[in-house]
């Protein structure tokens, strides 16, 4: 995965930018139960600094999350103009085991290769005690790929300046870790 990593960004920025603007450089955070918290990662130097048609698209965004209650987070990716697009949606209440999602989130032009027997588009309702982690691909939650509807082809504005990962927890006494987020770009 890192390997995708460096190659995604050296379109981006120049080389000497890129360990430490692709990736996560204030992770772990723990997320906070009933409340929110933030991940940023401040992007500058790139080549092309528009996101869209004829400029940047970000490809995917790679989340090593851990939680007991998927179905009790918001999680936004936030680009620097304020656009964002929600990857998970709060679906009610879950009293879980631990669970680790090494996932990532597909642009919907692209394809999503999600664990066996879950829907392309990350639907946090689902039935995720099958397996303690999962690794598949996916498309934001509330996305609609046939009209772009919630995708990452909707993020506006520069790519340079600072990228958020919002993490919502909408219920008490949950326990949650984001070890690791990375942006692919090309």
């Amino acid at each position: 995965a890192i390997h995708r990593l460096i190659i995604a960004c050296l379109f981006l920025v120049p080389f000497e930018f890129v360990s430490s603007q692709c990736s996560c450089t204030d992770c772990p955070i723990t997320t906070v139960s009933n409340g929110v918290v933030s991940s940023f990662l401040n992007i500058s130097g790139a080549v092309n600094n528009s996101l869209g048609s004829g400029g940047q698209e970000l490809l995917s965004i790679y989340l090593d999350y851990d939680t007991d209650a998927i179905n009790e987070v918001n999680v936004r990716l936030i680009a620097p103009n304020g656009s964002f697009v929600f990857l998970i949606q709060s679906t009610g209440i879950n009293i879980g085991q631990q669970l680790t999602f090494n996932i990532c989130f597909n642009y919907c032009g692209g394809d999503a290769i999600p664990d066996p027997g879950f829907s392309a588009i990350f639907d946090s309702s689902e039935d995720w005690l099958d397996f303690s982690t999962y690794s598949g691909s996916y498309f934001p939650s509330g996305s609609n790929p046939a009209n772009g509807v919630g995708c990452f082809e909707t993020l506006t504005g520069p790519v340079n300046g600072d990228w958020v990962l919002e993490i919502e927890d909408v219920v008490a006494q949950d326990n949650g870790v984001i070890n690791d987020w990375f942006l692919v770009f090309a």
